[in-house]
């Protein structure tokens, strides 16, 4: 099935929303929220199969004010296409886009228990980051080298 990526625009909002629709609703708006917001920065991916978009995947062009560092903030892959290597080949799209842009590096926090997420990080060549300013509890940094 070809899988193709682009970047999200406004009227693709609902869509997106279809693919974390098993959030719950306190948090589902405050990430609408977010999402209209990278939108507008067009700082949000689409992963598109069919036709339909089935994940996404949000950043921030600045890490600590370093626009030299990008920040992963968000990437979900709809639950019916995950474990099919589809959200580490997203990650792969979105690595060479830095590289495109030279970043030098890409930070990505993930929580420790989400296994699933920091193996996929990890497998796309990320590393763990175990001297990072801890200003999440719980959360594991993962940062990618592109120098």
């Amino acid at each position: 099935n070809m899988i193709s990526y682009r970047k999200a625009e406004q009227k693709d909002l609902n869509e997106i929303m279809d693919v974390i629709n098993d959030v719950d609703l306190e948090n589902q708006k405050e990430s609408k929220n977010k999402i209209v917001d990278r939108i507008s920065k067009s700082q949000l991916l689409c992963c598109i199969s069919d036709n339909k978009i089935i994940g996404f995947l949000g950043w921030d062009t600045k890490f600590h004010d370093n626009s030299d560092h990008w920040y992963l903030e968000q990437i979900t892959i709809q639950k019916d296409y995950r474990s099919k290597e589809i959200g580490q080949d997203f990650v792969k799209y979105f690595l060479k886009m830095c590289r495109d842009k030279k970043v030098k590096k890409l930070y990505a926090h993930v929580q420790e228990h989400n296994a699933q997420s920091l193996k996929m990080l990890l497998n796309t060549g990320g590393m763990i980051n175990t001297d990072s300013d801890k200003s999440v509890p719980n959360e594991i940094t993962v940062e990618f080298s592109f120098i």
